[in-house]
């Protein structure tokens, strides 16, 4: 039946108002909002859009999921932070260690500034040196890339926010409180918020502890972790199976007879000689360990004795092993790393194994993101050596039997160290995981964001970290080359 004008006319008008309204649909649906990520470890991500950025910025400001972020909440009071106090932070390191701060290369050669401007990445004092800290830089951008990258798959729209990011493996602690050049900023006993990957305990308002960039990339961390959990799988008869001693593989590398790093991972070797049916730790076949040799030999370190050649001899034969691979041992140890040992980055690669996890303990004290979480004697089990530092024998002043003991009451209590596994691999779901990682530096993006009382913007030398960039940017290194 025909329809009257009228009703053509009114047909018209309601066909154009859904196609209004489906349009305004599909143009919301492209516009990326702010989001507050919840994470459940178990079940993954539920991710709420909101309309209002405020509400997210206010529901995090007002419930920081993490002590550390909660430190500097404490420490800055919202809009308070400039511009100039974060460099005058960076400033008082580089006089506290000895930097020439009139030259930028030399000053800033371990920071890294990186900036979020409209839901776009961008980053500063770059260094394309694949060496040293370059190598590093290079390392967190990837890093940071892959996390902006999933928010904005998400559909999140991020605040703008700048950050200045220490790249060294530890924090340069300032030997002396120096007084900053803008009288106007922060004393040094209460720093801007730069962020580091590593600190001194003794240096908790000097900085923000923020992920390493050792996890390369949110995906590659993803892949390598699900390849682990495939490879090691929790089931108790099966745990049985996996051999009943502590496993360890290292670098080699040698810096000073003041380093305890070396000296503590020489005395746990040394206890591997006479207890092979407890231990099987080496240092990694690699190609710089004979000079790690001739360098020990010739060095002469008062803490070397008669018999060091032939433990040397020894440990550098381990076998390489694949970290997904680390399950087969019932038992892993972390030992420190190579700077006055300090932080060792080997430890987020082993929680997630399954295996009981012995870390080393020292002296020295530093601090990673996530430490304050751990729990000694549930997710982990300290060994330690002989603390008497007067001692001139590298043995007596490690320690190495105190491993070994750990290990026989373990082999006498199996479900302790199977139960000591399931935490250790649940506390990586919890705070390590990819899913965890993507939380935190949401959650301390926005913080930032709202302690600023400044406008990020972008500078003409800042790195865009977009596919072109980066291939303009090769293209000009090899052109200065070929010139």
């Amino acid at each position: 039946m025909l329809k009257s004008n009228n009703d053509m006319t009114k047909h018209i008008c309601l066909i154009s108002l859904l196609l209004s309204a489906t349009a305004m649909t599909i143009a919301n649906a492209a516009v990326p909002h702010a989001c507050n990520l919840n994470f459940n470890p178990e079940n993954g991500w539920k991710i709420h859009r909101l309309k209002e950025s405020n509400k997210v910025t206010d529901h995090i400001w007002q419930q920081p999921a993490d002590e550390e972020l909660t430190r500097s909440l404490a420490q800055w009071k919202p809009g308070s932070l400039t511009e100039q106090a974060i460099f005058a932070a960076v400033e008082d390191v580089g006089v506290a260690t000895g930097r020439n701060v009139s030259d930028p290369e030399d000053l800033y050669e371990h920071w890294q500034g990186m900036i979020i401007y409209n839901n776009s990445l961008y980053f500063t004092h770059v260094t394309w040196s694949q060496l040293g800290p370059g190598y590093k830089k290079k390392l967190f951008r990837n890093f940071m890339n892959s996390i902006v990258q999933s928010y904005k798959k998400d559909g999140c729209r991020l605040p703008d926010v700048f950050m200045m990011m220490n790249i060294e493996s530890v924090f340069p602690s300032a030997q002396k409180e120096v007084e900053t050049s803008n009288k106007s900023s922060s004393s040094t006993t209460a720093r801007a918020p730069v962020m580091c990957i590593a600190r001194n305990v003794m240096d908790a308002k000097k900085c923000t502890l923020v992920p390493n960039p050792y996890f390369k990339t949110l995906n590659a961390w993803q892949k390598m972790t699900a390849k682990i959990r495939r490879n090691c799988p929790m089931n108790l008869p099966t745990w049985r199976q996996r051999q009943d001693r502590a496993l360890w593989r290292g670098k080699c590398g040698f810096s000073s007879c003041e380093s305890s790093g070396p000296r503590m991972k020489l005395g746990m070797l040394s206890a591997c000689g006479d207890n092979s049916q407890y231990l099987d730790v080496a240092f990694k076949e690699e190609t710089g360990c004979h000079r790690m040799e001739i360098w020990v030999r010739e060095k002469n370190c008062p803490w070397l004795t008669d018999n060091t050649s032939q433990l040397i001899n020894k440990v550098l034969k381990g076998a390489v092993i694949d970290q997904a691979s680390f399950c087969q041992a019932k038992y892993l140890v972390n030992m420190p790393g190579q700077y006055q040992g300090s932080y060792s980055r080997h430890l987020q690669y082993i929680m997630p194994t399954g295996s009981a996890i012995l870390i080393w303990e020292t002296l020295s004290e530093f601090d990673e993101f996530y430490y304050h979480h751990l729990r000694p004697g549930k997710d982990f089990l300290w060994v330690h050596g002989d603390k008497d530092n007067s001692s001139k024998s590298y043995q007596n002043a490690t320690g190495s039997k105190h491993i070994v003991e750990v290990v026989k009451q373990l082999r006498q209590n199996e479900r302790r160290a199977w139960r000591l596994g399931k935490a250790a691999r649940r506390f990586f779901q919890h705070n390590l995981s990819a899913d965890a990682l993507k939380k935190f530096w949401l959650e301390t993006i926005h913080m930032y964001a709202k302690l600023q009382g400044f406008a990020p913007h972008v500078p003409a030398e800042a790195c865009a970290m977009t596919r072109d960039a980066v291939s303009d940017r090769i293209k000009q290194m090899v052109a200065l080359r070929e010139a």
